[in-house]
């Protein structure tokens, strides 16, 4: 380190090509196809978990509670909880897991906008 050598590289070497153009024609070379990540990122995203996307307090003591993203809560950083995804259970409720207990809420259009716990809790959506 600190001292300086000299490259050693040769401009120009036998075994490489030079002046290299690729061959023109034939269709079947080229292959066009959707990125999967992209394409995987919204696959099964049922209706029902899309339309919950946005912001979500409580209803009774204004608190904020999260962010709801590609069918995940991203809680608000008052709670210490990981991100908890969200499915559509089989009676069209809105279930999540949290704490090892499952969770189950109905939706209600509004507006504004609400989710109904099992619990009694009940989110209201805002715009932030």
């Amino acid at each position: 380190m600190g001292q300086s050598s000299a490259c050693s590289c040769e401009g120009h070497k036998d075994n490489e090509l030079s002046g290299f153009t690729p061959r023109v024609g034939a269709p079947h070379d080229m292959v066009m196809a959707a990125v999967p990540a992209e394409k995987s990122k919204r696959k099964g995203l049922a209706k029902e978990i899309e339309r919950l996307k946005g912001f979500w307090r409580t209803e009774t003591d204004v608190q904020m509670m999260g962010e709801i993203v590609d069918g995940v809560v991203i809680w608000d950083e008052a709670f210490n909880h990981p991100q908890s995804p969200l499915r559509v259970g089989p009676d069209g409720k809105i279930e999540m897991e949290l704490m090892s207990a499952m969770h189950q809420a109905t939706y209600h259009e509004g507006p504004p906008a609400q989710l109904r716990w099992s619990d009694g809790e009940v989110w209201i959506k805002v715009n932030k």
